[in-house]
């Protein structure tokens, strides 16, 4: 199942520039297509109408970033910070009060034309070459992952964040003779428990999950689906090493440390699944799945009903979640300027209207001292209380 073979939206959006791959991390299919409405299938249990969080505070300002950042992916590791966009990187690591802009040859570049079966070493990579960065995942160990999209390939970086001397690795998956015969590739889905990193891919066998066991030299097969007509949508890990997955069809996969798939979860009514773009799993209890024009679900018992949480209206198609304060609050952003936020202690909602960044997914990262969004000027901390 190579990438052009499942979704042509794929070559339309690499073919494109930064403003459009914004749904190229979103979504694989068209943006354009009907919404769907949910049906009994779906279990809904109740409506959680919105309510303002008061008072809300907006604190701006871990540190200005260096002139001329701009279209840049964040990644965080105690007091390491790692700037990346087009052609450039910047690492911190005193919180953002000095960066050091790397230059030159940062690593070696290996290319894969068989989703990782086999690799050719190709010779050393010049930061310059240096894509669109999607999304990003930083281990306990301090090593940061980069899904980056090229006009026909796609790549995966990974550095270490508190070591300048460990080695770089930079995998290319391309094409074998052509772009038109497809790319079996990463998708910008990338999760990680412990040291640990997961990718969603485009793999010979099917729609999968990738993972490394050396640092991100090399990579291999996790998971593939067994149904080739099934792709993942989106996947979280939860529990340390269990991992869900939500398909295309709008179903739920379990898969446990040793591979094995359990089930347990209510499959969602087609027509609802054609809306959604993402899952977050607090627990193995409690997860939300999001999508077009705000669209939120929540269960606390393992996905057997539904809650839908009402946000503030919007049109925003929900790209992405992260988890707050304690994971009392999820937040999410899509292509909009507006940050929804969603407090499962009192059951209400607010949204923030930033401004800046245009496409706030692309900028909000997940760490351990709260969500982190960049805009073209300065790295943002925002808390809302």
């Amino acid at each position: 199942m190579k990438l052009n073979e499942v979704k042509r939206h794929w070559k339309f959006v690499l073919s494109l520039g930064l403003g459009t791959i914004i749904f190229y991390g979103c979504s694989y299919y068209d943006m354009n297509s009907q919404a769907g409405s949910a049906s009994s299938e779906f279990n809904v249990t109740a409506v959680v109408q919105p309510a303002e969080l008061s008072p809300e505070e907006l604190r701006i300002g871990i540190s200005t970033l260096p002139k001329g950042v701009s279209s840049t992916v964040v990644s965080k590791f105690n007091s390491h910070i790692l700037l990346a966009g087009v052609g450039q990187s910047y690492i911190s690591h005193d919180n953002g009060g000095e960066w050091t802009a790397k230059r030159g040859i940062v690593g070696a570049e290996r290319v894969t034309k068989d989703g990782g079966k086999t690799y050719e070493n190709v010779g050393d990579i010049d930061i310059q070459r240096l894509c669109n960065v999607q999304s990003s995942v930083t281990t306990k160990s301090g090593r940061s992952y980069l899904v980056v999209t090229c006009e026909h390939t796609v790549q995966i970086w990974s550095l270490s964040l508190t070591d300048p001397d460990k080695p770089w690795f930079i995998t290319n998956f391309t094409y074998k003779n052509d772009p038109s015969e497809g790319t079996f590739a990463p998708r910008p889905q990338i999760r990680k428990f412990g040291d640990t990193v997961l990718v969603a891919a485009y793999l010979p066998g099917g729609s999968g999950l990738l993972t490394s066991d050396d640092e991100g030299k090399s990579w291999k097969p996790y998971w593939i689906y067994p149904d080739n007509d099934r792709w993942i949508l989106d996947f979280d890990v939860v529990d340390r090493s269990e991992v869900i997955v939500l398909d295309n069809y709008g179903s739920f996969s379990r898969i446990d440390s040793s591979g094995e798939v359990s089930s347990g979860f209510s499959v969602i009514a087609p027509g609802m699944a054609d809306r959604l773009r993402g899952i977050r799993f607090k627990n193995i209890q409690e997860g939300y799945v999001f999508g077009e024009s705000g669209v939120v679900y929540r269960t606390v018992n393992s996905g057997k009903t539904w809650m839908q949480i009402k946000l503030p209206p919007t049109t925003t198609a929900l790209c992405k979640a992260v988890f707050a304060k304690g994971e009392k609050e999820i937040w999410f952003s899509g292509n909009s300027d507006e940050v929804f936020v969603f407090n499962s202690e009192t059951n209400n909602s607010t949204s923030r209207k930033l401004g800046q960044p245009k496409y706030v997914y692309f900028r909000m990262t997940e760490t351990d001292d709260g969500p982190i969004l960049v805009d073209d000027d300065r790295l943002m901390h925002l808390s809302m209380r």
